[in-house]
């Protein structure tokens, strides 16, 4: 494999570990605003018993599963990942230079340029992708724990009582079952008392 195609190579492997690395810290992060976005249908679960629940779980995995693909499908220049790899690795503008060089055709290439190209590709031999764009977590991830022990207390536990309002006039249905039962126990305290 000649230089250039070493540095290409090279680049392109970079950039696919630069886009895993941000698909998963754009999926923690969009799932830690789903999961905030789905305390909401948790805590009105009274009024959506069966709805809330699967409202909140849908909220949580589609706001992850939009966050891991954002950061998959994202655009991605590779001046930007030349940039990225030569600040974390060391490389001194090596990569940015190397792909600018790139452009110039091999057969009108000087000597300096093709030397720069080789001194590069010595250089990038030994470079992992992993070592440049690690895949770990941000620091935002620390709040998914707490969050997620949040909603699953709130779905696990029995819902808040909460009732739709009732239009001025009309009973609410406690009222309503209180004046039957009432209405049933006074022949029975009639009978007792003769």
């Amino acid at each position: 494999m000649d230089d250039r195609e070493l540095i290409r190579a090279t680049l392109a492997s970079l950039r696919r570990r630069l886009r895993l690395a941000r698909a998963l810290t754009a999926g923690a992060r969009f799932l830690l605003v789903g999961l905030a976005l789905a305390l909401l249908p948790l805590l009105v679960k009274g009024l959506f018993p069966v709805g809330g629940p699967a409202a909140a779980a849908g909220l949580a995995v589609g706001c992850s599963a939009a966050g891991i693909l954002y950061g998959l499908l994202a655009r991605l220049p590779l001046s930007h990942v030349s940039r990225l790899a030569d600040s974390r690795l060391h490389l001194k503008e090596r990569l940015v230079s190397a792909r600018e060089h790139l452009g110039v055709p091999a057969a009108a290439a000087p000597d300096m340029l093709r030397a720069q190209l080789a001194e590069t590709a010595a250089r990038l031999q030994e470079i992992q992708p992993a070592r440049a764009f690690p895949l770990r977590l941000q620091a935002e991830a620390r709040l998914l724990p707490p969050v997620a022990a949040l909603a699953l207390a709130l779905a696990l536990l029995p819902p808040l009582p909460l009732r739709w309002p009732v239009p001025p006039g009309e009973s609410s249905p406690q009222e309503t079952q209180a004046a039957e039962e009432q209405a049933r126990a006074k022949p029975l305290e009639q009978k007792l008392a003769t």
